[in-house]
């Protein structure tokens, strides 16, 4: 329940500046929120992580989430910001999605035209080389985190989504 975790009320600020407008998802590991940047006027996800019990776990989170963010391809989701709050809980915010997941225009549109599926797929491969060159991995690579966005010229473009929170809660498990 997102009032069993400190600070996901709707109208709490978090690292005084992101305010919660709507709670997303509450999972085992985070609580997905959706906020408003109240210096820039922008909408933004923001996901709050539960806290780690050893001041490792967290450096390292930290670290991971900072490589993340060093990411430039077009086709990954842009994080903005991550880092701690005073009481201990970290937080990640990333653009909001745009478009649709590939799991619901599947559902909706049914299989795509094989010329259709190569352009994405290779989108997808440009941002895992780029991630992985950093030694950095997916570890929920889906339908569900890949999300499509039409361009005005009609061709489409793949945002990849959770590479953060899954990639930082992965190697903390290891």
């Amino acid at each position: 329940h997102p009032h069993d975790r400190p600070g996901v009320d709707v109208g709490n600020v978090v690292a005084d500046k992101y305010e919660i407008r709507r709670v997303l998802e509450v999972g085992g590991r985070s609580t997905l929120l959706e906020a408003y940047e109240l210096e820039t006027d922008h909408f933004v996800i923001v996901e709050l992580f539960r806290r780690f019990r050893v001041a490792q776990e967290n450096e390292r989170f930290l670290k991971e989430l900072a490589l993340v963010a060093s990411l430039h391809s077009a086709n990954v989701a842009r994080v903005f910001a991550s880092g701690s709050q005073p009481d201990g809980t970290n937080y990640v915010v990333a653009e909001p999605p745009d478009g649709e997941s590939l799991e619901t225009l599947l559902r909706r549109q049914g299989p795509l035209p094989l010329l259709r599926v190569v352009e994405l797929m290779l989108q997808v491969c440009d941002a895992l080389h780029e991630a992985h060159a950093l030694d950095l991995i997916h570890s929920d690579l889906s339908p569900e985190t890949m999300f499509i966005t039409w361009l005005p010229d009609g061709s489409a473009c793949v945002k990849i989504r959770d590479f953060g929170a899954r990639l930082a809660t992965m190697a903390i498990t290891e």
